[in-house]
């Protein structure tokens, strides 16, 4: 993403930030990202634009001007996770999927899984730096 921006707009003096980061194998769906850049160009076109030079597997949804004081980490709210477990392959969502060889017990998931259950501040889990301005983060399980 910040390679197509600096070929964008022409110069290596871009930053980029992410909302932040995912595990290897997770897949950023709804991921944010703010870009400081002085341009007059409107937000549908850098979208169009950006799209044009990113590669197929990255895709800017929509582009919206923001405040100067907004930052994609530090500005969220909330973050949500999905976490997909297969007992089968699958070629498709190989990159996306836990496949587990093992027997499960539905039972024993659905009665840890209420554990989690909820809204939980998983902030400690982060840098101390991340956790001024500490969005709560959500872990979203269906049952």
């Amino acid at each position: 993403m910040l390679t197509a921006c600096q070929q964008l707009f022409n110069t290596q003096k871009i930053e980029l930030y992410g909302a932040g980061r995912t595990d290897a194998g997770v897949h950023a769906l709804g991921q944010v990202a703010h870009l400081d850049v002085p341009t007059q160009m409107h937000a549908e076109t850098l979208a169009v634009r950006i799209n044009e030079i990113l590669p197929y597997d990255i895709h800017v949804l929509s582009v919206e001007k923001c405040d100067a004081g907004f930052h994609a980490r530090y500005s969220a709210v909330a973050r949500s996770y999905v976490y997909i477990i297969s007992r089968r392959r699958s070629a498709f969502g190989k990159r996306y999927v836990w496949w587990v060889k093992e027997e499960l017990s539905i039972n024993n998931m659905k009665e840890t899984a209420t554990l989690f259950k909820g809204f939980h501040d998983f902030s400690s889990f982060g840098a101390a730096t991340e956790r001024k301005n500490r969005p709560l983060w959500t872990l979203v399980i269906w049952i």
